[in-house]
């Protein structure tokens, strides 16, 4: 779900392992990990609610979905008339997102790719209406030159970034540690200079969950 950079085998290693328990918490197998997920994930599904809000006008027009993952955005997306481009280094995320997009009769409208997400920005001739990446800047290490792309392929970026909260930033760390998989938090100062740094100018933001990061729109400066 991220570029590989510095970490390019641990990050895409661990989501490769992962890939059926992140596509799990958009929508469990039973009632009890639903209501689990919903209660302690809140952010993740505030993220995905204001993403589908924000583009839900989607008719004729094209997204650029950077670390699809399993595709439940693209997918929803393309259900709203849209046509989208996926991208993720997980052969394991794009196989559930292919399945995912058969079942549901739009795999006419979404073309899902196996790549570096930043190599492809810098290669591809092709615009879109927006690009987002939910979930993807936790593991960035130049996430002001991943930004920066998606301002030059798309007329608006939409991010969710996360924040510091204590305890629970810490715990993640250390949680992802143990995995090898590195991940980041970042301030509001902080995510203002990062988007200030890829040449971007803040549309809006939004919190997600009390302190749990923020979900931002942003276009060219």
């Amino acid at each position: 779900m991220a570029t590989a950079t510095d970490h390019p085998a641990e990050v895409q290693d661990y989501f490769v392992r992962h890939a059926a328990r992140f596509d799990g918490l958009y929508g469990g197998d039973n009632m009890a990990t639903r209501l689990f997920d919903k209660l302690f994930r809140k952010p993740m599904y505030e993220r995905y609610r204001l993403t589908i809000e924000a583009l839900g006008k989607a008719d004729g027009r094209k997204y650029l979905d950077l670390g699809c993952g399993s595709g439940r955005y693209a997918i929803n997306l393309a259900r709203l008339g849209a046509q989208v481009v996926g991208i993720d280094f997980s052969n394991a995320m794009l196989s559930l997102a292919r399945r995912y997009a058969s079942e549901e009769g739009v795999e006419d409208k979404i073309q899902f790719l196996e790549a570096d997400m930043d190599r492809w920005m810098d290669g591809t001739t092709e615009r879109f209406d927006a690009a987002f990446a939910m979930g993807v800047f936790d593991y960035l290490d130049d996430p002001v030159g991943t930004l920066r792309r998606m301002l030059k392929v798309g007329d608006r970026a939409y991010l969710s970034i996360p924040a510091p909260e204590f305890p629970r930033a810490q715990l993640r760390r250390l949680r992802y540690q143990r995995q090898s998989c590195p991940v980041y938090f970042y301030t509001q100062g902080e995510m203002e200079e990062m988007v200030r740094k890829a040449g971007g100018t803040i549309l809006r933001t939004e919190p997600l969950g009390r302190r749990s990061g923020f979900w931002v729109e942003v276009a060219a400066a």
